[in-house]
């Protein structure tokens, strides 16, 4: 039991425990099954020693009745009483029998009591080991929790929700790439644009200077026309 406990405050430390099962509250609950546990193993060494006690009692009861119908038995001889003389042999070996069963129960409930007593003292000893570790027990489970919820922070840090945050900015870069250089093609295409306004501009230009200069006139000598 105390060994359970053990494995149970380790795995506290090891993996942190729930907001409802703090370390104090757990290695109350570990005290009180210890308590429990030796209180019950106190009242069974109790019983033991009552049931060991109870079968003495009897053996010595029957003892004295072994002797008692030995002493009817041999007045029974004296007085020349077979039939009674044989009735008290009779109840004789019948107490004989008894006793022995006796002594073995006798047996069994002395060794019984003995080995809840060496458990009840093992559990006492175990119990008053567990309250002087109880404390760090409680500390080393604290740290453990601790260590699991940094662990659990940067752990979701560096998970999904990280990822999708950084997506986000990368496709917010890319659109403003896209904008860009979207912007730039306008650019170009205005520019070229109006290079192509400004030459058909230069051409008309052109031609209508060309259509408005005056004809040049030659005139005719009369005299030569002949």
């Amino acid at each position: 039991m105390f060994d359970r406990f053990k494995n149970v405050m380790k795995g506290m430390v090891d993996k942190g425990v729930s907001k409802l099962e703090t370390p104090e509250i757990l290695a109350q609950m570990g005290e009180s099954e210890l308590e429990k546990l030796v209180k019950q193993l106190k009242d069974a060494v109790t019983e033991a020693i009552q049931n060991e006690k109870l079968i003495q009692k009897q053996i010595e009861k029957n003892k004295l009745e072994l002797e008692q119908w030995m002493k009817r038995a041999a007045i029974a001889v004296a007085q020349e009483n077979d039939e009674i003389a044989r009735q008290c042999l009779t109840k004789k070996v019948e107490v004989e029998q008894a006793l022995k069963s006796l002594e073995v129960q006798l047996q069994e409930a002395t060794n019984s009591k003995q080995s809840l007593k060496d458990r009840y003292s093992e559990m006492e000893e175990k119990l008053r080991e567990y309250r002087i570790k109880q404390k760090d027990l409680v500390t080393r489970a604290k740290a453990g929790d601790a260590v699991a919820n940094a662990n659990d922070i940067l752990s979701n840090a560096k998970g999904s929700s990280m990822d999708k945050i950084e997506e986000k900015i990368r496709q917010k870069e890319a659109r403003g790439e896209a904008l860009s250089e979207m912007a730039k093609d306008d650019q170009f295409k205005n520019i070229e644009k109006q290079i192509g306004v400004d030459d058909e501009l230069a051409a008309l230009k052109a031609q209508m200077s060309a259509n408005s200069m005056p004809k040049l006139i030659v005139e005719v000598d009369p005299e030569k026309k002949d």
